[in-house]
């Protein structure tokens, strides 16, 4: 029987949205995060964001004037995303298939890279808060495992007193094989193609991430302050169980306190 592991931080590096999707299913994605729905063609993306953190240079990541459009041929790839426009990064080889939904010319470029950099904010917040930290990549190809190898290493000298994991699922591969590059990094060979199953959280080969265990950010906090309708939330050592919840209404406002854990904080998605 496979043991649990214990995470501060679950992030999904892209590659296909699988991974996230498959960690929203099974409600171990407590935030939005930048590179969640990106796609990835080779290996580029993932030595780029080892540049990124070494650099502290995301800000190079999605610039206006390195987006273009799909060529046909990348477009046929992108199918199944026909309500939105589709671009990818020159300079980091992303793909942002899901985010447009007007035009660059069109005011489209603000309203993605508003969302975008606060995402990116939310990121490195996360990971000063955290210090166990999960990061997953899945790959509709083979991939090269030096670029994860390079990425692991930036972070451990970037930081050395945080625990950075890795899982690299890869599709269309030769066989089916697990195997761990290191005590930090499995790498999950699947010898089949992607299935609408692995955007829908049902195939077994995400079931490893059944065993794992992703602590509420705001458990972490002694005093957790939330805005809600005609009011606000007060959760004070969220990490504790529930030991006391109080509702009130005065002059109009509603006061929602809660001792103890609150199940019912909200999903960051913006």
């Amino acid at each position: 029987m496979n043991s649990k592991r214990k995470f501060d931080l679950v992030c999904s590096l892209g590659g296909n949205c699988s991974a996230a999707h498959n960690l929203r299913y099974r409600k171990k994605r407590y935030h939005s995060l930048p590179f969640d729905w990106c796609y990835i063609v080779d290996e580029k993306p993932v030595y780029k964001l080892a540049e990124c953190f070494k650099n502290d240079s995301f800000e190079l990541i999605a610039q206006k004037d390195n987006l273009r459009s799909l060529t046909p041929e990348e477009e046929e790839k992108n199918v199944n995303h026909p309500d939105t426009i589709h671009y990818k990064d020159d300079w980091s080889n992303y793909y942002f298939v899901n985010h447009f939904y007007k035009t660059i010319e069109n005011g489209g470029y603000t309203e993605f890279y508003k969302k975008f950099s606060k995402r990116i904010k939310r990121l490195l917040k996360e990971i000063d808060n955290s210090k166990n930290i999960l990061f997953i990549i899945s790959s509709p190809f083979e991939f090269n495992k030096n670029a994860v190898l390079e990425l692991q290493n930036v972070l451990a000298e970037k930081y050395p007193n945080k625990c950075f994991s890795f899982e690299l699922v890869e599709f269309n591969c030769k066989n089916n094989e697990i195997s761990d590059e290191n005590p930090n990094f499995t790498i999950r060979k699947i010898k089949r193609d992607l299935n609408d199953y692995d955007f829908l959280g049902t195939n077994f080969e995400w079931a490893f991430l059944d065993n794992i265990i992703v602590r509420n950010p705001n458990e972490r906090k002694l005093v957790h302050i939330q805005k809600i309708k005609k009011g606000i939330k007060i959760v004070l050592l969220g990490a504790i169980p529930t030991l006391l919840r109080i509702k009130l209404f005065v002059f109009g406002i509603r006061f929602d306190f809660c001792f103890g854990k609150d199940k019912r904080i909200k999903f960051e998605e913006q």
